[in-house]
């Protein structure tokens, strides 16, 4: 909508007819003229306005007479952003085209057919870059105003091979998002077995951080594309160079900062699950990322019940307890803040496992674990495990030892 009026836009390299888009003729100088604004002829990149390297401000200029386009030459710096603003009188329907050294190839536009247009382009090398404002419509005519300024050199590369290196455990550092789009690409050395997370807060104008960790070969191994705080927190199971890749759709700054967690303090699988024994005292561990998970083992003897208890403030706890082979003997998760316990009773003698994992999207932290062991079962909880009896004329006595115990 433009001044409450629909309008229509076509990307570069067509313009409306109609009620359609038809490609927009070749480029060329044949309308050259010399009347409207001072800076005229100034209809083809031959003609071009020049502005240096610096650019110019508030320039004031007039697409006149009717069909008039205005053209610009920029000497760009490697890696430097450029911005171009346009704004014309309310209700004007402006298109603004950047285009490349050749001044036949676009490289960015806006064509919303708003009266101010704008664009942020970075240039990959020196050289020139030509700028062009028309009208939306053909047979228009209207009276702007062109700011372009060099907004100086990207502060961090868009590739791993232009990365910035991050140093683990430094302070926050900051960077900035120059442009929608832009990407921001940050590497370091990790060593086997760590845990390193990564933080981005997005600040000013950017209001989400998007993250995502690869290795050397390209992988993606982790992400983070919720929007808002960018985090990623990953063991590192290999020794190497890493990179981390920041991106927003919004202009604005961001502090980012790289911490090493240690070691996990419990294995991720049943392989290198930590072996413990039954206690009455609780036990601290934390969860490092979202995606981390911790195994522990004992050995179980038949008919004894064991309970495994998970409390923490930061997630939901959600515990399994394995045989060797990998069967959920038991499972449960609590609400929000509370504990969960499972208790158990194994038929046979061997080791199991229990598997502590949060069931809540994106939390992790510190919980508390405790392994017990309580009584033995008094009777079998299936017909293989029946206690065998006689006819007789006494009572006797027996206990269902946890809620559901079947004998």
């Amino acid at each position: 909508m433009s001044n409450g009026q629909a309008v229509c836009a076509c990307v570069s390299g067509y313009v409306p007819e109609g009620d359609a888009c038809q490609p927009e003729p070749a480029v060329t100088c044949a309308a050259q003229h010399t009347t409207g604004d001072a800076f005229e002829p100034d209809e083809c990149p031959a003609l071009a306005r020049p502005v240096g390297a610096g650019g110019t401000r508030d320039e004031a200029h007039s697409l006149s007479p009717a069909g008039d386009e205005d053209w610009f030459r920029l000497d760009a710096l490697p890696e430097h952003f450029y911005e171009v603003v346009v704004t014309g009188a309310a209700g004007d329907r402006l298109h603004l085209d950047l285009y490349a050294a050749d001044g036949t190839t676009v490289v960015r536009s806006d064509h919303r057919g708003l009266d101010t247009a704008s664009l942020r382009h970075k240039a990959s090398a020196s050289g020139a870059l030509f700028v062009r404002v028309s009208a939306m419509t053909s047979g228009a005519s209207a009276a702007y105003r062109i700011s372009i300024q060099d907004l100086g050199a990207d502060d961090h590369g868009e590739s791993p091979a232009e990365s910035s290196p991050v140093s683990v455990d430094a302070p926050p550092a900051s960077g900035a998002f120059e442009r929608p789009g832009d990407v921001d690409v940050f590497s370091f050395q990790a060593q086997a077995g760590h845990i390193y997370a990564f933080t981005c807060n997005p600040m000013g104008g950017a209001k989400d951080c998007f993250v995502s960790l690869s290795n050397a070969a390209g992988d993606l191994l982790a992400a983070d594309t919720n929007g808002g705080t960018g985090f990623i927190a990953y063991e590192y199971t290999v020794a190497g160079t890493y990179f981390f890749r920041l991106n927003s759709d919004q202009v604005g700054g961001y502090t980012y900062r790289l911490e090493d967690q240690g070691f996990d303090d419990h294995g991720d699988t049943r392989a290198t699950a930590s072996a413990v024994t039954p206690a009455a005292t609780s036990n601290a561990a934390r969860l490092e990322g979202d995606s981390d998970v911790d195994f522990l083992s004992f050995s179980a003897e038949a008919g004894r019940f064991y309970s495994i208890t998970c409390a923490s403030s930061a997630f939901v706890c959600g515990v399994e307890l394995q045989d060797a082979a990998g069967a959920v003997l038991a499972s449960g998760s609590a609400s929000p803040g509370a504990p969960v316990t499972l208790t158990h009773s194994f038929a046979t003698a061997g080791t199991a496992y229990v598997r502590l994992a949060s069931t809540s999207a994106g939390a992790f932290g510190a919980y508390a674990w405790k392994l017990e062991t309580g009584f033995v079962d008094d009777h079998g909880d299936t017909l293989e495990q029946a206690t065998p009896i006689t006819p007789d004329s006494a009572s006797h006595n027996a206990t269902w030892e946890r809620s559901g115990d079947v004998d």
